[in-house]
This record gives structure tokens, C-alpha cells and sequence, in this order.
């Protein structure tokens, strides 16, 4: 994954600067793994944090902030 497309109507992609100048990179982490590759191959499971960032940091983000306040869905067998 190289590029984004944000709420700010925008395309984000991997070597640009972000608003306070620095070079950042489009990312992705599932439960805390950074992952590489199309996201769309990935088949979400219930419980999993997704996080996508368009950032300069190097490091993993951590958890989302509003983790705290999701919550599960309640899933019930197809019938």
C-alpha cells in the first residue's frame, strides 16, 4: 500500500511531506503487526484493530485512541 484517499479529499502517498513538512509513508498494522502488501486481501476477523497511517514516525502507531470507546458487534449465526 502506497497511497491514501482521506476524508480531506486528498491522495496521501509514501514519500511525500506530511503538513509539518516532514517525509512521511503510508502504513498499516493489524493487531499490531505491520503489515505489507494490498490490504484489500485481508479478511477482517471480529476483534482485530486495523490501523492505517500516513505518517513520518518510524516507529508502530500503538493503539488507536477511540479503541477504548469501540465497541464489538454482536455477531449471531447466519440462518
Amino acid at each position: 500500500m502506497s497511497r491514501l484517499h482521506l476524508w480531506d479529499n486528498a491522495e496521501h502517498r509514501s514519500g511525500t511531506a506530511c503538513p509539518n513538512g516532514e517525509i512521511a509513508n503510508v502504513r498499516w498494522w493489524v493487531d499490531g503487526v505491520e503489515q505489507h502488501g494490498d490490504p484489500t486481501n485481508l479478511v477482517p476477523r471480529n476483534g482485530q484493530v486495523i490501523v492505517l497511517s500516513f505518517d513520518s514516525n518510524p516507529g508502530p502507531p500503538g493503539d488507536p485512541p477511540q479503541l477504548g470507546a469501540l465497541q464489538l458487534p454482536a455477531l449471531s449465526a447466519a440462518t
